[in-house]
């Protein structure tokens, strides 16, 4: 009960979509059968917190095949990381899925089997990019971060 109430606070406190996110992002898998007793328990002393449950759980239905994976390509100059546009990312599980980055380096895989992917990133002038076995799970947007180096 202690955890929903933390819950229903944070609710009132921060902007309501992105802590209906964050609720459902922990919660459900291990808590969603535990928390709707809990929530229909105080229908007659917190009605708000019933509400945002309510509201919540039929907002955000994540896709039982698809997902979505942000990759973010930089170049690292000194100190500073740079978006690099205009490259070609690639995710493989056995199908391909190819995007290419926009101006703010961002590449985004809409909708995306959940698996593995190898993902590669090619762009003239750098070192081409592998990451294999990348895990992509439902529920939220997957993130990875892309470094590309400059050619030797």
């Amino acid at each position: 009960m202690a955890k929903l109430s933390v819950w229903v606070r944070v609710a009132r406190a921060a902007a309501l979509n992105s802590c209906l996110n964050w609720m459902l992002d922990e919660a459900q898998e291990i808590l969603r059968g535990q928390l709707d007793p809990m929530v229909a328990s105080l229908k007659d002393t917190d009605p708000t917190a019933v509400q945002l449950w309510d509201t919540a759980r039929h907002i955000h239905k994540p896709s039982t095949t698809h997902t979505q994976l942000l990759a973010t390509v930089a170049l690292q100059d000194g100190g500073e990381l740079l978006p690099v546009p205009n490259a070609s990312i690639l995710a493989v599980n056995g199908k391909n899925h190819v995007r290419v980055s926009n101006e703010l380096g961002e590449v985004l895989f809409k909708p995306l089997p959940f698996g593995s992917y190898d993902l590669r990133c090619e762009l003239p002038g750098f070192q081409h990019f592998l990451l294999k076995d990348y895990k992509v799970v439902r529920g939220r947007v997957n993130k990875v971060e892309v470094m590309l180096q400059k050619e030797a």
